[in-house]
């Protein structure tokens, strides 16, 4: 049996090719099982995100309070009370747990950081003059006492 160029080019280009197509068909299958992998431990997973609520405004009622602490007690009071009224009205079961964890709040307002580096500003000037009155006082101490010797 003779075998010709041609035949044997032939075979190495369709091996190639079927190569290739295996590897597409492995590399697609690939990723779809780590697409549903994916799917099935973002079901079965509890992360923090499922408990997060963002609020980007407060409402305007929350404006009087003055620190931080007394805001995050306003809301964690809100909030107890909502579940306390969504059980009350059937929307949600009596064995609900209302605990939270944390309250973080994020200043979005540009007015309160220009403010506090206005401030901070301030106090770098002080401190300025400060060092300035003592250099001063220094200076006129010493120019005192240059009198005193030179009587």
């Amino acid at each position: 049996m003779e075998v010709h160029k041609k035949t044997i080019a032939a075979w190495i280009v369709f091996l190639d090719m079927l190569s290739m197509a295996t590897i597409l068909i492995f590399i697609n299958t690939l990723i779809m099982m780590q697409q549903d992998f994916a799917d099935q431990f973002d079901e079965e997973t509890v992360e923090m995100r499922d408990f997060t609520v963002r609020s980007n405004q407060l409402p305007e009622s929350f404006r009087q309070y003055e620190d931080e602490v007394s805001m995050k007690f306003a809301i964690w009071q809100q909030i107890q009370q909502k579940i306390k009224d969504a059980k009350e009205s059937g929307v949600c079961e009596e064995n609900i747990d209302p605990t939270i964890v944390e309250i973080n709040l994020g200043i979005n307002s540009f007015d309160v950081l220009n403010e506090l580096k206005r401030i901070d500003n301030a106090c770098a000037e002080i401190e300025l003059l400060n060092i300035r009155m003592k250099k001063s006082a220094d200076r006129s101490k010493a120019n005192k006492l240059k009198y005193l010797i030179a009587k």
